[in-house]
This record gives structure tokens, C-alpha cells and sequence, in this order.
């Protein structure tokens, strides 16, 4: 094995960046932000390899078990079992799942093609909050694995193989994903009853992201529901075999893909009819952010106690911000941002958090460099003031908080890290006193408890929602057989007992997010009908009326019961918005109307209908503002040592309606049989040991040496915190080549990477007799400090040199310079992917070099160049890409910018002569082994290579984008050649300059001093300086490579010329 390994270092390549001659196809690239070192253990089982780092031990042993009950059934589902073990790396937190390396290098590769990405049996689960979640997250992440290696293989032949030839939508393997996780969700049911009307839901395949994992999801659930759930492996299977998932579903199920595309759309289509003939859409009068063109995503929502403001929390990819709103002028203020563009990393949706402790104080929990902080703020007045600010490294993933009338207490939801005896995952209930900075915990198990609020004036009654299966905070710690996604809501008075809870509600599904309304009333959401509604509890009463009877679900809402305004956010035309409606009628009670999701899961038995209204205790009939009365304690509300999940207890326990042990939660989980026996092994320590990670082998064009082959592999660890590169550009004389080696240390907030780089030119010319041979060697050491996961500093020291050699005077002593090599950088990239040669964002590189010589001081010399692109959107396909490049050659011995041609060109190349132009005239004595820093400066369509040379240049490029085939045609494309042609409209203008830059009335171009003593003259040739060229082009996948074919029209002298020069060319980007 390490033998194999070495051959695989030494003798193929890893990631080539900067081995092209040419600037534009040059690397950017993105970075993680490391804020904590991670120190890995892992335990194994028979299935699968769990690994994890700080007080995450709990949670291990939580998803290993789980998993393992999980295996047979998503095996099963997918017709697949792996090859090898799966590994599953958890995060205590998703902003700790933000710090991982992993999926970083196929974010920043940028080969011309023929690269293959190697798929590794891992999957990155974070704790979100909440244990119920967590399942979910395992059994999705469990389902992508498998299903991947399904699709793709586990060995490298298949890989290979199925790599290049089969290619699937979107919504396909995700769908599956998301199905297996939780079969008919209210999420994708809720997307699917109000978005199934917009005509783009027809066309499945050219959806992306969140949107197409929706629409797959639903695919996936209607084939079960009508066909049956065996068919999806049979699709899976086909699919594989035939590379043609249309063709796979028409013959499994028997019928045209089209009419079952039909049938699939009608199944929904029925579901939103009866939705808008039982519900009705909520009533508004003001929508925030009415266009939100830059894609933000709303959190959490909370109208000022005297309504005169509204406070919001938005998020943009990570980058986060709280928004105050004066609703009497509509008057927009930022009171707090953070965060960063995270691209394409999950983001932490569940933050910013807000709470108002009166009309003046706002409440705010956040995160900043990896740590809770929360922030009260007053936030009257021209300028925001800080009250009280803390920062809690202890609290891992907050879920809920809310701040005393008189701001001196903070009540949170939350899992706590930092202590032998807590450990992550346990999402529990705690009180903090502002005032003398004391903690206090209010529960202790594995249950979710979330949502704390004070009730009314109170600093310590509290009502909360659980999925706890007793009234009580001392139950048994539970395990993932006990957590389910039934939550009720819980009344919490220390004063009456310690550890006594009231249950205020008892339904088979989730009620969250209790409000205080007022003396006698809180209210909450509740699915209780399917659909997330508001709804008021009666505290003395114990009534429950809904309120509202929305089609959509309310994700969040804030209200004022002094101006009865109602804040909520909710699905609208296929996006999440925020609505406010004024004079709220908070007193209606609503008809409860179940949805067909409801209906089929209660004929299923995979949730309890309800069938009666929960048990109601005896209660005063007055309520003090700060606290719930006393009632007499009954012990045979839930006998916790007797409780069971056992389908028959269930049976028993409805058909005796008269016992106070009803409890509605779903029974599902035992419809499999559990795996109590599983052999847990660790923990062991995380080892680094290196796999390959991808290679590529694709020709490239080099202007100087012609046609060669470029090798690469990349070897990482199973994080991708190690990695070691190495790489190899041949040609065919077998006396050019370019190689590199280097090895990238990552784990920590500085980057550290070794390369070495040497780089050969073989120049033979027998007509005139000269054969020469230049080269150079490069050692470097990096040191990289990343400010955000777009934008980064790099600082590089090192040894270079140069050799010249004459191969026909083998006794003349060779030129030798050596270099004291050092570079800044500062690279900028938060582009977002949207298709093959489509992305949005901007990229930045801008680096200053300095290359003194301690062999001879006047082979000095400097470098700066600088590399700005802009993407925009002009719509869901098209895009307008520009880019501004220009850079300067300085110091004792300056190289030369080549300006004209296009990178790895097939129809040009760069004539090296005796006698030639500059900077590639070869001078039979001395050579000119500067070839081997010259650089060209591309893509300048329609010229030759060096039309215009100097030390100085400046290039300007657009191009519109149309992918053409897929913005005319509405159907699935299946061919890979025609899925991604993109037709192209270009235009190009650039000049290089020694002395006096073309922008300049007299210029190097058209200037020329004739000094002859004792008459000095300057003539004007009125010649432009400046060379231009317009066309149009295409570009598609082929043969597995980025194919680019142009047509450019140069413009000279102001003049066009009459013919276009074509060009046929390899490679991404301009």
C-alpha cells in the first residue's frame, strides 16, 4: 500500500494551478475559517464509523445506535448495501459544521476537464438543536451516501465509468435523500400545496438547490403512495443500468414518463385545490422586502410590546443582520450585523434570535467567531445603544430565548459544551441572571426542551415547549427510541415545585413558539390539522382555539396585543416572505380542517388521530399575571416506569378513554424491530491516513512548447485538513515539462502550505543552429490567514532560480541567477455556482512579487498584477460576465506582459526566432532564458500571441452567457453536449506599454523620439495604442471536456477587419 501511494505522489499529478502560461484561467479560490481546533476520537460498529471531537461523545453514541437501527431499512428502500463502512463526522453545532475543509477543493477546481472527483463513503451531520432533527439529519446524510455509491460505484473503475456518463437532475438522488428521512414531510407538503400551481414546478429538471430536493421529495413520495415503495429501489436500479432516469421510471411503473409526470402533478394539484377550498390565505396589509431580489432568508420576527416597531432577523448565504422597523414612518435601521458569505456551506438559519424586554430594550442572540453572545440593546434614539452584552463559549446551538419584563433575566433553550458532565446534544433549559451572572439549570435529559418564555412579569415562571414524555423534569435520560417530533407546550413554576411541570397541551403533533399574550392567554403554532397555525391557550379555562386558518404554514410571528398587529412569515409564490396585518382579530376561533397528509398518515397508523380533547385539570378560575396557580400533583398522569412504545400498550391505552395515561405521540418507530444488541468499539483516536481524492488527465495548448499532456491526483485525509499535491505537464519531446509537489496543512486559522515548483524549456532550433534549455526551481513556503470563507491574505518566502544552457557548447560554463523569492496576495472569491460556466458573484486577485538576486544584483525583479471578475445575473439562466486585469514588470531587469491570444488555443501558438519580435527573439550567444518569466497576457480573441508586448498591460473582456438549449427548450435534456451549450457575445480591448500608457496623448504606440544631436525629434504616427476585437462564440461539455469554439472580428487602427479569425480552445471561464 505505500508503495502504491508513493507511485501515486510521484509519479501522477494533483491539482495544477498556474502550470498554463496564460493569466486567465488562473486559480481564485475560497478558504474555511478554523475559530477552534477540533480534536477527533471515533467508535465503530458494525455499519459505520462515528467520529467526533469535544463533549460530543453523547451524541455519537446517539447517531451510532440510531444508525444502526436505520441501516436494514434505507438498504432496503434503495436496493443498495455498501461496500464499505460508512463514516459519519458529527458537529456538535452547524457553525462548527461551517469550519470543515471537507468539499472545499471541488469548490476551487477549475480544470479544463477530465477530472474525476473520487466518492468517499462520509457524511457530515450537524446537531441543530434539536435530537428529533438529528435523526433526520442521520438518515438523510445515511440515504445520500448510499445512494451515491448506488449510482456512481465504490471503485475507481466505476467511478470512472459512471462519472463521465451518467448525469441526473437535480431533484433525483436528493429527493430520495429527503424521502427516506421522513417519507411525506410538512415542510415538502407545505412547498408542494401552495407552489405546484407556478408553471415552473412542470419542469423538475431545471430546478436547483432547496427547490429541487422539494420537488424530488414529492416525486419519490407519490411513487411510493401509488406504486408502492419497492418501485423506488427498481428506478434506482434501472437508472444505473440504462443511465436514463426518464427512461427508468417509464418502464418500471409501465407507463410514458409524461403521463406519469401528469399524474405526479395532478396528485398535488388536487392537494392545493382542497387547501383553498378548507383554508384561506392570510390576509395582509404590508409585505417586507417586496422583491428581495438578493435571495435573504427571514428568521425570527417580534413586534415591540407598544407595536410601534418591528424587529427582524435576515440572512444572505451566511452574512446576517437585524433589521428595526418604526412602523408609523415604515423607517428601516440596522441595529447589528454579522457573519459571512458562506456560498455554498449550510448556513445556521436559526439565528439571529430576538426578544423585546419592553417598548425600548431588544434582545438579540448571535453568533460571532464561532461562540454565543447575546446583546441587549435600547434601541430609541438616532443611535442604538448596549445595555448588557455577554459571551457564552459554553452554549453550543441556542433554539429559543426570551428576556424578563425588567430585563434582569435571560431564559434559554439551548445544549451547553465545557463540562465532563454535559455534553452536547442535550438541548435543555436555563435561567441566567443578568444581574449577578448566575446560571441556573432547569432540566437535565435528552429530550428538547425549546422555546422558553417568561410568563407575564415573572423572572422565573416559565412555559416552554418539549418533547418530553412526562409531566415532570426528573424522567429518565431517554434515547433515540424516546425522542420523537411531538412537542407539547410545559408550565415551569419553581415556587410550586422544583421539578413538577403542568402539561398545558396533548396532541399527536408539534406545538412551539408560545407568546404571552396577556393576564389569562398565551399563544402558539401548532400542526394539529397538518398546517402550522396560530392558536390561544386559555390558562384558566384550558381552551384551545385556532385562530387562524392559513394554506401556508406560519413559520414565525410576532404580535402586539396593545395594537392587535400580526407579523408571520409564510410561503408566497415559491418564496419565504414577512407579512404584517394591522387590527389582528386575535379572538376568532377557526374550524379545524385536517389535510389529506393528515388523513393518510392517520389511515397509515403513522400518527394517533385525535379523537378527544385532552384531559382537562381542575384550575381557579383567576390568574395572577406572574404565575400559574397551584394545582394538586397526580402521579398517574404518565407512570414514566411503566411507559412503553409498544403498539399493543397503545391499543390498550384507547380503548380505556377513562385513564389519565393518554398520550397521542407517534408509535412508528416501533413498527421495526430495534437493534438493542450492537457491538460499539472506541474511542479511538482520529488518524490521518491519505485517499485519493480526484485526478485529472486533460491536454493543454502551451503557446511555447505546443501540445502536452496535464496529470494530476490529490491525496487528503478523510477531513481534508491534509493534503499533498503534486503535478505534471509533459510534452511530447520529452524535454519540456512543468512539475510541482506541495503539501497544504489546514486545520488551523492559518494555513500553512510547502511547494516546490520546476518549470523546463527546450528550445531547438537546427536551421540556424541553436539548441538551448532553460529552467527554474521554486521553493515556497505559504503562510495564509483567511478573514471570511470568500476573502484571504497570503504572505510566501522562498528560493528561486534560473539556468540557461547551451546544448551545443557543452564546455561553456551555463547561466546561473539565483532569487530571493517573496509574494503578498490577497484573493477575494464568493462566487456562487449556478450551472457548468455559471456563476454569480465576484473574484479578486491582486499580488505583489519581489524576486531580488543575491548572484547578480541587476537580475532583479517585481511583479504586480491584478485580477477583478464581476458575474451578474440577468436572469435564472443568463449571465453578464466582465473582467479587468492589468499588471507591471519592475525592477533591474523587468520581464515582459505578451498581449493577444487565448488560452490553450488549439489554432496558435507563439513563434520563437532569432531575430523575432520581443520578448521571444532568441539570441544564438546568451539565449533567453527570461521565457521563463514572461508572461502572457489572455484572452485578447482574434490577435496572435504577443500583438503587443511591454512591461506594463491593461485588458478589459465581457461576455453575455446563454445557456441556449435549456433557456428555448422546457423539456429534460439528457445529452450532456446540448444540457450545456452556452452561446456567447464577446468583446475585448486591451494594450500593453513600456514607458507612456496609452490613455496618454502621446504614448508609447504612436511616439517615437528620434534624438540625434544636436536636433531632437517627436513624430506622431497617430497609430491607437489600443487593440480591440468583438464575436460570438459557443462552448459545451464534450467528451468530458469544456470545449470552446469563437469567432472574433479584431478591430486595429480603429479599422475591422473583414474576415473573423475562429478559434478552438479548451478551458472554463473567458
Amino acid at each position: 500500500m505505500k508503495i502504491y501511494l508513493f507511485f501515486l505522489l510521484i509519479i501522477f499529478p494533483f491539482f495544477l494551478k498556474a502550470q498554463v502560461e496564460g493569466i486567465t484561467q488562473r486559480p481564485f479560490g475560497k478558504n474555511r475559517v478554523q475559530f477552534k481546533e477540533f480534536d477527533w476520537r471515533m467508535k465503530t460498529s458494525p455499519n459505520f464509523e462515528v467520529y467526533y471531537y469535544d463533549y460530543g461523545s453523547g451524541i455519537a453514541d446517539f447517531a451510532i445506535l440510531y444508525a444502526e437501527n436505520e441501516f436494514d431499512r434505507i438498504a432496503t428502500v434503495l436496493g443498495h448495501n455498501p461496500s464499505a463502512k460508512t463514516k459519519l463526522f458529527i458537529y456538535n453545532s452547524i457553525t462548527d459544521l461551517q469550519q470543515s475543509n471537507v468539499g472545499l477543493e471541488n469548490e476551487n477546481s477549475r480544470t479544463v476537464g477530465g477530472q474525476t472527483n473520487f466518492i468517499k463513503p462520509k457524511i457530515e451531520i450537524p446537531f441543530t438543536g434539536s435530537l428529533a432533527e438529528f435523526k433526520k439529519e442521520i438518515s438523510f446524510g445515511i440515504a445520500q451516501i448510499f445512494g451515491n455509491e448506488m449510482m456512481y460505484g465504490g471503485s475507481i473503475r466505476e467511478i470512472l465509468k459512471n462519472g463521465a456518463l451518467l448525469s441526473l437532475p437535480d431533484w433525483f438522488m436528493p429527493g430520495v435523500a429527503a424521502y427516506i428521512a421522513e417519507p411525506w414531510s410538512a415542510e415538502m407538503d407545505d412547498y408542494m400545496r401552495n407552489s405546484i400551481k407556478y408553471r415552473q414546478l412542470k419542469r423538475p429538471h431545471k430546478l436547483s438547490g432547496k427547490e429541487a430536493q422539494y420537488v424530488g421529495h414529492s416525486i419519490w413520495n407519490y411513487i411510493a403512495i401509488k406504486y408502492g415503495e419497492s418501485n423506488i429501489s427498481s428506478i434506482l436500479n434501472l437508472t444505473k443500468i440504462i443511465l436514463d432516469e426518464e427512461k427508468a421510471i417509464a418502464n418500471t411503473l409501465g407507463m410514458p414518463y409524461e403521463v406519469f409526470m401528469e399524474e405526479w402533478q395532478k396528485f398535488y394539484e388536487e392537494m392545493g385545490k382542497k387547501a383553498m377550498d378548507d383554508h384561506s390565505a392570510l390576509e395582509y396589509d404590508l409585505r417586507f422586502k417586496k422583491n428581495n431580489h438578493k435571495q435573504k432568508i427571514f428568521n425570527d420576527i417580534k413586534i415591540s410590546p407598544d407595536g410601534k416597531y418591528v424587529a427582524y432577523s435576515e440572512n444572505r448565504n451566511g452574512h446576517y443582520a437585524v433589521v428595526i422597523r418604526n412602523l408609523q414612518t415604515m423607517s428601516r435601521k440596522v441595529v447589528l450585523r454579522g457573519g459571512f458569505r458562506l456560498n455554498s456551506q449550510r448556513i445556521n438559519e436559526k439565528v439571529p434570535l430576538l426578544a423585546w424586554s419592553d417598548d425600548n430594550k431588544l434582545a438579540v442572540c448571535y453568533k460571532k467567531k464561532g461562540k454565543t453572545q447575546f446583546k441587549v440593546m435600547q434601541i430609541l434614539g438616532k443611535k442604538k445603544k448596549t445595555v448588557n452584552e455577554i459571551h457564552f463559549a459554553f452554549f453550543n446551538q441556542v433554539t429559543g430565548f426570551d428576556i424578563s419584563a425588567d430585563g434582569s433575566t435571560l431564559a434559554i433553550s439551548s445544549d451547553r459544551v465545557g463540562f465532563a458532565d454535559v455534553q452536547a446534544g442535550m438541548n435543555d433549559i436555563y435561567m441566567y441572571d443578568l444581574r449577578v451572572r448566575n446560571m441556573k439549570r432547569i432540566s437535565t435529559d435528552l429530550y428538547d426542551d425549546t422555546d422558553p418564555i417568561f410568563l407575564g412579569s415573572s423572572n422565573e415562571t416559565l412555559i416552554f415547549s418539549s418533547n418530553r414524555i412526562a409531566d415532570s423534569l426528573n424522567v429518565p435520560a431517554g434515547n433515540f427510541q424516546t425522542i420523537n417530533d411531538n412537542y407539547d407546550l410545559f408550565y415551569y413554576n419553581p415556587q410550586e415545585s422544583s421539578n413538577k411541570l403542568v402539561r398545558l397541551t396533548n396532541t399527536p403533533q408539534k406545538e412551539l413558539q408560545p407568546s404571552y399574550f396577556d393576564e389569562k392567554t398565551i399563544l402558539f403554532l401548532s400542526g394539529k390539522t397538518g398546517i402550522n397555525n396560530l392558536y390561544s391557550l386559555d390558562l384558566v379555562s384550558k381552551e384551545i382555539r385556532q385562530i387562524t386558518n392559513s394554506r401556508q404554514n406560519i413559520k414565525k410571528y410576532g404580535f402586539s396585543a396593545t395594537t392587535n398587529d400580526f407579523a408571520f412569515r409564510a410561503w408566497q409564490k415559491r418564496k419565504d416572505r414577512m407579512f404584517l396585518k394591522r387590527n389582528f382579530d386575535f379572538a376568532k376561533n377557526e374550524k379545524a380542517i385536517i389535510t389529506p397528509r393528515l388523513e393518510y398518515m392517520q389511515q397509515k397508523g403513522l400518527t394517533e388521530p385525535e379523537t378527544q380533547e385532552p384531559p382537562k385539570e381542575e384550575i381557579p378560575q383567576e390568574i395572577k399575571k406572574d404565575t400559574l396557580p397551584e394545582r394538586p400533583y397526580d402521579p398517574n398522569i404518565i407512570d414514566t416506569d411503566d411507559y412503553q412504545f409498544d403498539p399493543e400498550v397503545v391499543k390498550e391505552i384507547k380503548a380505556n378513554p377513562e385513564t389519565n395515561k393518554k398520550d397521542y405521540r407517534n408509535t412508528s418507530i416501533n413498527k421495526n424491530k430495534t437493534k438493542t444488541d450492537i457491538d460499539i468499539k472506541g474511542a479511538y483516536p482520529y488518524e490521518p491516513l491519505f485517499t485519493a481524492e480526484s485526478s485529472v488527465t486533460t491536454p493543454i495548448i502551451d503557446p511555447l512548447r505546443g501540445f502536452g499532456l496535464l496529470f494530476e491526483v490529490e491525496l487528503s485525509d478523510m477531513l481534508e485538513d491534509h493534503k499533498m499535491k503534486a503535478g505534471l505537464f509533459g510534452l511530447s519531446d520529452l524535454r519540456s515539462s512543468n512539475y510541482f509537489a506541495e503539501y497544504q496543512f489546514l486545520k488551523n486559522r492559518i494555513d500553512l502550505i510547502g511547494r516546490y515548483d520546476r518549470k523546463s524549456l527546450y528550445v531547438n532550433q537546427p536551421n540556424v543552429g541553436v539548441a538551448q534549455r532553460y529552467a527554474t526551481n521554486r521553493f515556497s513556503m505559504t503562510a495564509s490567514y483567511p478573514f471570511t470563507n470568500s476573502a484571504r491574505v497570503s504572505l510566501s518566502a522562498g528560493y528561486m532560480d534560473k539556468r540557461s544552457v547551451d546544448l551545443l557548447q557543452l564546455l561553456r560554463e551555463p547561466n546561473y541567477v539565483s532569487y530571493v523569492h517573496s509574494r503578498a496576495e490577497f484573493s477575494f472569491d464568493n462566487t456562487i455556482p449556478k450551472g457548468l460556466n455559471m456563476v454569480e458573484g465576484t473574484r479578486i486577485k491582486a499580488y505583489y512579487e519581489f524576486n531580488p538576486s543575491f548572484s547578480n544584483i541587476n537580475e532583479g525583479f517585481d511583479k504586480i498584477l491584478v485580477d477583478i471578475r464581476n458575474y451578474q445575473s440577468l436572469s435564472k439562466e443568463i449571465v453578464f460576465a466582465t473582467r479587468l486585469s492589468g499588471g507591471r514588470f519592475g525592477g533591474r531587469a523587468p520581464k515582459q506582459y505578451m498581449l493577444g491570444g487565448m488560452d490553450n488555443s488549439f489554432n496558435q501558438s507563439a513563434n520563437l526566432a532569432i531575430g523575432g519580435a520581443e520578448p521571444l527573439n532568441l539570441d544564438p550567444e546568451n539565449g533567453n532564458a527570461d521565457l521563463l518569466f514572461h508572461e502572457f497576457a489572455t484572452n485578447l480573441r482574434g490577435f496572435g500571441y504577443n500583438s503587443l508586448s511591454g512591461k506594463n498591460f491593461i485588458l478589459f473582456n465581457a461576455e453575455f452567457r446563454v445557456p441556449i438549449v435549456k433557456y428555448l427548450f422546457q423539456n429534460s435534456i439528457s445529452s450532456n453536449f446540448f444540457k450545456n451549450l452556452q452561446f456567447t457575445a464577446f468583446g475585448d480591448i486591451g494594450s500593453a506599454w513600456d514607458n507612456s500608457a496609452p490613455w496618454k496623448r502621446q504614448n508609447d504606440l504612436n511616439t517615437t523620439i528620434i534624438d540625434s544631436q544636436p536636433f531632437l525629434a517627436i513624430v506622431n504616427n497617430f497609430k491607437s495604442p489600443w487593440l480591440a476585437s468583438y464575436g460570438f462564440g459557443a462552448r459545451t461539455l464534450f467528451l468530458g471536456y469544456y470545449l470552446k469554439v469563437d469567432a472574433a472580428w479584431k478591430i486595429e487602427d480603429f479599422i475591422i477587419s473583414d474576415k473573423p479569425t475562429w478559434l478552438i480552445s479548451l478551458g472554463y471561464d473567458f
